[in-house]
């Protein structure tokens, strides 16, 4: 089993906290500019010790109390140049306040002014925001520029740096973008990753694979859309324990179950639930979006594709693994996965989902 606490510490090291979101509205008006940034009270705590009393939350005073931490730590993550000159915040506001529900994020809110010598032509705004503990962190941006309709700019890994020119704006996102987004939120979320990998390995064939899989893609778009048109409104922390909970729950389910079992409507059940975990990413995204319909349907066929990616790629290297597939006292049937590869999968997702669960209840 040491392969399986292998990949359990590779797993948990690489993924401290999914899902990992900011979101900044940045005015430009001349030489001067106001950010605004709303930072996750999780990502916050990783990089710096606030919670003095250790109850899970940052309270109002012990923010207060670390304000210069705070300012210092934001500062130097988030950056602006202009026409090439380093520009000096200065806070002037910090605040947040504890959620009036456990199942609510804690936000943390700062007001940063800028003041250039002069009109800024040119501008730079480097993003490198909790790179040390989650890597895939990503910001979403509304910039607005001297009076000019408001775009959106997503920080990620990949291009921590947008650079505007005199009149340079760039366009609106297109269907691809939003593919691309979509995509990219799949492959790169390992909790959505480890619950398709707990049902791929509870596979006997691939038509039955098919049908759950089907039924995971059908529920989640359904919530997605609703909840991304804001047509339901679920706390986005208790959305997240159901999905480490549903993870779980599926695998622990492939070990004390000897025998096959219809998973379909398990399936399409956490399907809502993980539906409502996509829409908490595109949300952020979709605040100065004049195209949300093409945004939406982009954003989930970037996940279908992605989704679609993650199976045939699992299916074909647990096809090709070697090991013993009969399922016990039926002949006829064979698991897509060999016993070992299914029992040891199964055992670090389940370790993951609790894991997950845990470090998402702030227990």
């Amino acid at each position: 089993m040491w392969f399986a606490a292998t990949a359990l510490a590779l797993a948990c090291g690489a993924t401290p906290h999914p899902n990992s979101l900011s979101s900044s509205r940045i005015v430009v008006a001349g030489e001067r500019i106001v950010h605004e940034l709303v930072v996750q009270r999780t990502s916050l705590l990783e990089v710096l010790p606030l919670d003095v009393d250790a109850d899970g939350w940052i309270s109002p005073a012990e923010l207060a109390g670390a304000r210069a931490d705070v300012a210092a730590y934001l500062l130097a993550h988030y950056r602006f140049r202009a026409d090439e000159r380093n520009l000096e915040g200065a806070v002037r506001s910090l605040a947040t306040a504890i959620p009036p529900s456990p199942f609510d994020e804690q936000w943390i809110e700062v007001v940063v002014d800028y003041a250039a010598a002069e009109p800024i032509a040119e501008l730079a705004i480097e993003v490198s925001l909790f790179a040390e503990t989650s890597p895939l962190h990503k910001d979403f941006a509304e910039i607005t520029l001297n009076g000019a309709a408001p775009f959106m700019f997503t920080y990620s890994a990949g291009d921590a740096t947008l650079r505007l020119g005199p009149d340079e704006i760039p366009p609106p996102r297109d269907l691809a973008d939003w593919l691309g987004h979509g995509f990219e939120h799949i492959v790169t979320g390992w909790d959505h990753v480890a619950f398709l990998v707990a049902l791929l390995v509870a596979a006997t064939t691939l038509r039955s694979l098919v049908g759950v899989v089907t039924a995971f893609t059908v529920a989640h778009s359904v919530t997605l859309a609703l909840a991304a048109l804001e047509v339901i409104d679920v706390p986005a922390r208790l959305v997240e324990l159901v999905i480490a909970l549903s993870i779980a729950y599926v695998a622990a389910g492939n070990l004390l179950h000897r025998l096959p079992r219809n998973l379909w409507i398990e399936a399409f059940l956490f399907g809502l639930v993980h539906g409502l975990g996509f829409a908490g990413f595109l949300s952020d995204s979709f605040a100065a979006e004049p195209a949300k319909l093409r945004a939406l349907v982009g954003f989930n066929l970037g996940v279908e594709l992605g989704q679609l990616g993650v199976v045939l790629v699992a299916a074909l290297v647990l096809r090709l693994a070697p090991g013993e597939r009969a399922v016990p006292g039926d002949p006829t049937q064979r698991w897509l996965a060999p016993r070992l590869v299914r029992l040891v999968a199964s055992a670090v997702v389940c370790a993951l989902g609790l894991w997950w669960f845990v470090e998402r209840a702030w227990l």
